[in-house]
Parts: structure tokens; C-alpha cells; sequence
């Protein structure tokens, strides 16, 4: 449960984050059920900024409602990065756009690896890319390059 973020070193979200393109601080992560029965649930961003998350060196969104840069609703995965870093966060690694859910686990798995290997997110995203292009068999960049990683 959210009891355990705070004391995690890295913490992984995969799910559904639900974008608000009117009020972004209604931004939330879906914790349970689909989020469409009650959209008034979740963890928001101002829920999230309220976390204290000093241990935690990485925040992984695996959310699969980011959308591109330069969409007008794109600041609301900044606010939900913003706020894992200004509640302590070292780092955080997001997309700014919808992937596939395959794809962003696949990643995910060799991310996991080499961060645990060396304890550098940006060098374990940049690695698991570069293991992705030259292995991923017609899966395109965009599948694949979309994860950033953020640090304050």
C-alpha cells in the first residue's frame, strides 16, 4: 500500500493516470478498479506532493494515459513528475506519451535490471533504450524512446 512509498528506494507505478485538461491538479493515478466508476479516486497530484519521498532515489510512471509534448494536457505529467520531486523524489522516469503496454514492460524489466546493477536511473534508462533498439524487432522508437528520466 502507499504505507510502504515512503520507506521504498525506487517505487514503480503501472496503471492508469487520468489527465484533467480543465483543473491539471485533478490530475490523479488510479489505484483501483478502472477509474472510470469513480473518478473522484485516486492518488492526485497534490496527494502525491504531500508524500514524503526523501528515501526514494527513483519514481518509475508507467501511465498509460501521458500524452506528447506540446499537448495542451502534456503539463499535467509534469505536475505529477514535479510533484514526486518536490515531495523528495531523487528522480523520475515517465513518458510523455501512450506506449504499449508490452513494450513499456519489456523496458521496464531491463531498466529494473540494470538499474539494480549499477544504482544510475538515467544510465539504466539509456541502457535498456539502447538494448531495446538493437534487439526490439519491429517495435518502433516511439514504443520505446518515449521514457525520460527527470532530476531536480
Amino acid at each position: 500500500g502507499l504505507s510502504a512509498v515512503p520507506a521504498a528506494n525506487v517505487v514503480h507505478f503501472a496503471g492508469h493516470a487520468l489527465l484533467d485538461p480543465i483543473r491539471p491538479e485533478r490530475t490523479r493515478l488510479v489505484l483501483t478498479g478502472d477509474g472510470r466508476a469513480d473518478p473522484s479516486s485516486g492518488l492526485t497530484i497534490a496527494d502525491l506532493g504531500t508524500l514524503d519521498l526523501g528515501a526514494v532515489d527513483v519514481f518509475v510512471f508507467s501511465a498509460c494515459r501521458a500524452l506528447a509534448a506540446g499537448h495542451p494536457r502534456a503539463h499535467a505529467l509534469a505536475g505529477l513528475a514535479g510533484s514526486a520531486m518536490a515531495a523528495g523524489a531523487g528522480g523520475v522516469v515517465a513518458s510523455p506519451w501512450r506506449v504499449d503496454d508490452a513494450v513499456a514492460r519489456a523496458l521496464a524489466v531491463r531498466f529494473h535490471a540494470e538499474y539494480r546493477a549499477t544504482g544510475d536511473a538515467a544510465g539504466a534508462l539509456r541502457s535498456a533504450q539502447l538494448a531495446f533498439w538493437r534487439d526490439a524487432a519491429g517495435a518502433p522508437p516511439a514504443a520505446w524512446a518515449a521514457f525520460l528520466h527527470l532530476a531536480p
